[in-house]
């Protein structure tokens, strides 16, 4: 009797203190990594076939101005913290995706690479609905200046 009503009150302690996460959105208490879609070269987003057939599908965005060492610094603490990726326009949440890795785009014909995060998606239609979005988002300064026309 003693030793039911024990295991019952650990149960019911795991419960309120969130020991039980059986179907529970994952939590993440890290800071994501907050991208502006003014960052991003739009010309050079790319969904990227599955490895593996049922698997998730990623996604590489390339930033314009960003160094390589600041790339890589980027993508090394945001996989150590299992960070978040949010591509943003504005006060506007655009994309929410996990960080997978970084992203080497070829570049252009002077052979300068130039280089972004790789976001993973739970499929391939996510990854080119993600795609899609932030391909045709209008820039916010082309927006205010077709408002003014």
């Amino acid at each position: 009797m003693k030793t039911c009503t024990l295991l019952n009150a650990i149960g019911f302690g795991f419960l309120l203190c969130g020991g039980y996460t059986g179907d529970a959105q994952q939590v993440s208490f890290s800071t994501p990594i907050v991208v502006q879609l003014a960052e991003i070269d739009r010309y050079h987003v790319y969904v990227h076939r599955p490895e593996e057939p049922l698997s998730g599908s990623t996604l590489s965005i390339v930033f314009k101005d960003l160094e390589q060492s600041k790339v890589e610094a980027l993508v090394k603490e945001g996989l150590l913290l299992h960070c978040s990726v949010w591509v943003m326009d504005g006060q506007k949440l655009l994309v929410k995706s996990s960080l997978v890795g970084e992203a080497i785009c070829p570049g252009d014909k002077s052979g300068k690479k130039e280089y972004g995060l790789l976001l993973g998606f739970g499929s391939r239609e996510d990854a080119e609905e993600a795609a899609a979005m932030l391909k045709l988002e209008p820039y916010s300064g082309e927006a205010d200046s077709q408002r003014k026309k």
